[in-house]
């Protein structure tokens, strides 16, 4: 396995760069993430799709809308790594992952324009939002 580790914290948004970055490459692995004020998250991907998050004692779709509410932290990802998920862990709605883009996509507002050139996507048609996240289900 093969571990790209940041040493320096970073902010949310440039956490987020990094995860765009390896699902617009078609990844597989495990994206970690470990915040400042103490916290984890691991998110699984399968061919640049996230599959499963976890964040804390929270699961699923509710845990992506967590990782809105990190400042910093340091990341890295394990490519080819399975880590066990459970079943709740499941991204299951589209939904989630547009929410999480477009709340880090307008915290990026702010910063200056050398550090916006690598905005994460937004305004995605259905199928570009597919070829990313994959298909999810809706309740």
């Amino acid at each position: 396995m093969q571990a790209s580790v940041e040493k320096e914290t970073q902010s949310i948004h440039d956490i987020m760069e990094q995860l765009s970055r390896h699902l617009m490459s078609c990844h597989t692995g495990t994206f970690l993430i470990a915040t400042n004020d103490n916290h984890s998250c691991r998110m699984s991907l399968t061919a640049g799709r996230v599959t499963h998050c976890s964040f804390g004692r929270t699961h699923g779709d509710e845990a992506l809308q967590k990782i809105t509410k990190i400042s910093a932290g340091n990341c890295s990802f394990v490519k080819n790594a399975r880590y066990p998920f459970k079943e709740r862990s499941e991204v299951k709605k589209k939904h989630g992952v547009d929410q999480l883009i477009a709340t880090l996509n307008q915290s990026s507002h702010g910063k200056s324009e050398s550090s916006r050139k690598h905005k994460l996507p937004s305004g995605l048609t259905d199928r570009q939002m597919e070829v990313l996240f994959g298909k999810f289900h809706f309740e």
